[in-house]
């Protein structure tokens, strides 16, 4: 019945218009391509999806990550060697609808791959109480712990991580370049990460 295929088609429609003419116009304009407009080189070393032209917590927002991360992880499936997807200040993805769902089942998915995702926080209390981004960071197999100066945040840590206690003073007071180290099956380590000169060039902000 054309009523209800008007019924059926409507969101639909309205929906292709934001992505044709509206406030998603341009996300999936055509062909991915880089910053000079060529196609991209997946057999690149580097890929970076620069999102800051986005409204943090925008739909946008979180439809470019959900399908640039779902579409370059199912790309690299077929592809040999170790892949690492980083998702740089994750603490806002907790907030888009069905991006932290989306990490998390490519955390699990893509060890038959050679996929690694690497999740870069802030503080967990940054995160939603039973947010799928809590349970990718509890099931992380590493984790690197920098200085936190607040002692909530530490005990947050402490509790998160199954740490020892002792560990407390230490995280409030851990120098740059230091950070604890916890990795499954193994005894809870201070390492010290001494930046080579190309590191420092490209964490040149």
């Amino acid at each position: 019945q054309v009523e209800v295929l008007a019924r059926w088609g409507l969101p639909v429609a309205l929906g292709l218009l934001r992505f044709i003419d509206g406030d998603l116009s341009g996300l999936v304009s055509g062909q991915t391509s880089d910053e000079h407009g060529r196609p991209l080189d997946l057999s690149n070393p580097l890929i970076v999806f620069d999102t800051s032209a986005l409204t943090e917590g925008s739909e946008a927002l979180g439809f470019i990550i959900a399908v640039a991360s779902a579409w370059i992880a199912a790309r690299w499936s077929s592809m040999p060697g170790a892949k690492i997807l980083i998702n740089e200040e994750a603490y806002f993805t907790d907030r888009l609808t069905g991006v932290p769902a989306i990490l998390r089942a490519l955390a699990k998915r893509g060890r038959a791959s050679g996929l690694g995702v690497v999740t870069l926080i802030h503080h967990l209390s940054d995160f939603k109480e039973g947010s799928d981004l809590v349970a990718l960071v509890k099931e992380t197999d590493v984790v690197h712990i920098f200085r936190q100066d607040k002692a909530d945040d530490v005990d947050q840590v402490i509790e998160f991580f199954d740490l020892p206690p002792a560990l407390r003073e230490t995280i409030k007071t851990l120098p740059n370049g230091v950070h604890v180290l916890r990795q499954f099956g193994s005894p809870v380590q201070i390492i010290q990460h001494v930046r080579s000169t190309m590191e420092v060039w490209l964490a040149n902000t």
